[in-house]
């Protein structure tokens, strides 16, 4: 068995997932997700929900702290278990694909692995799998339907926590105005599709010399369909954060344009295996 500790918000959530998929059909064996990180972290300041079970994911579910087994997942402890779980995390393997000898079929993966060396041979089955199960409403459909219609571009706005702590660093409106005439520049008129977690601070803090429309009718709550939209925009300008990596990502357009920004962390900018070379840094 392959077991995912699963932790953070939607992108991480699907960083991590993608990666146990992976490795358990390359093993063929079942995939687990341990969801305790979300009952044992329900006081911090910015607290998480799970929200894989709103895509086409496939995954059982395990709480290795509910039936005896120590939160610390430290390799001592995992031998005792009926399983004999191994311990590999993220900077166990770092920038090499997991297919890599080491990685057996009965492991705990513990970690954010944002690499998609890790699961780039199923990009195909992810972008199905990262689907909404509930259908589109009318508004979200009507808007998918501008979208496909134009020159759309995709510009997510990461601030919330953002704001309030110094990990990330926030970007700064010069970021994305240079980014959008970039893509003006080679791709011609524009249609942009703004899609923020503070969408009052976008409306009162920055301009658009393109046509635009602020997407904020789904929030937090249906957050998934906002990832929908912004797969389907013909090009791409994300924060530094995973929840816009993956819709570029999984984007089907050919001849897609990507702008990324330079740096992804405010102290380290170790993105070994983020992001792919032929999305632009600025």
């Amino acid at each position: 068995m392959i077991v995912v500790k699963i932790a953070g918000g939607l992108g991480n959530q699907m960083m991590q997932y993608a990666t146990g998929r992976a490795l358990s059909l390359q093993r063929n064996v079942p995939l687990y997700l341990d969801l305790g990180w979300y009952e044992n972290n329900r006081d911090l300041q910015f607290p998480r929900a799970f929200k894989l079970k709103s895509f086409n994911t496939k995954f059982k579910t395990v709480n290795l702290s509910k039936i005896g087994w120590k939160l610390r997942y430290t390799n001592r402890f995992l031998k005792l278990n009926p399983f004999r779980l191994k311990l590999i995390k993220d900077e166990d393997i770092e920038t090499a694909p997991i297919g890599f000898d080491g990685i057996g079929n009965n492991t705990l993966l513990e970690g954010f692995f944002q690499n998609y060396n890790n699961f780039n041979s199923i990009r195909q089955l992810l972008a199905k799998e990262f689907t909404p199960v509930e259908k589109m409403d009318a508004v979200n459909t009507a808007c998918l339907q501008k979208i496909i219609s134009c020159n759309s571009v995709s510009v997510h706005i990461r601030r919330g926590d953002y704001a309030l702590t110094d990990f990330h660093g926030m970007l700064g409106v010069a970021y994305y105005e240079k980014a959008i005439e970039l893509i003006a520049q080679k791709k011609g008129a524009l249609q942009l599709f703004i899609f923020s977690d503070e969408p009052d601070w976008v409306l009162q803090n920055m301009h658009f010399d393109y046509p635009y429309e602020l997407v904020d009718f789904n929030r937090d709550e249906k957050s998934y369909f906002d990832m929908e939209l912004m797969k389907h925009c013909k090009h791409h300008i994300i924060a530094n954060s995973s929840f816009s990596w993956w819709p570029a990502w999984l984007s089907p357009h050919a001849d897609k344009m990507v702008i990324a920004p330079e740096k992804w962390f405010s102290a380290d900018n170790k993105t070994n295996g983020l992001i792919p070379e032929d999305w632009i840094r600025l």
